[in-house]
């Protein structure tokens, strides 16, 4: 990567930073409900930590599980990826 002006403090993101996470369903209801809850509890820090994690899941570890997909497609919504 070449720095200048333009990418200097920026990560450029790649298939290649994408990482095989199997998340089991359970945890995915979790994070679903997590992000629904009252807007008191929930921090923009975390928010954030959870779009790192989705950003670094390869989409296609789950091809073969629609609910998977639809949760993550719902995550990704949610956080206004």
């Amino acid at each position: 990567m070449i720095l200048d002006a333009s990418n200097i403090g920026k990560r450029q993101w790649n298939n290649q930073n994408k990482y095989n996470i199997n998340i089991d369903i359970q945890t995915l209801n979790v994070l679903c409900r997590y992000v629904l809850q009252d807007t008191r509890i929930i921090r923009m820090e975390h928010l954030v930590n959870i779009r790192k994690l989705l950003n670094l899941v390869d989409p296609g570890t789950y091809e073969n599980d629609p609910d998977k997909i639809r949760r993550i497609d719902f995550l990704n919504k949610a956080i206004l990826l």
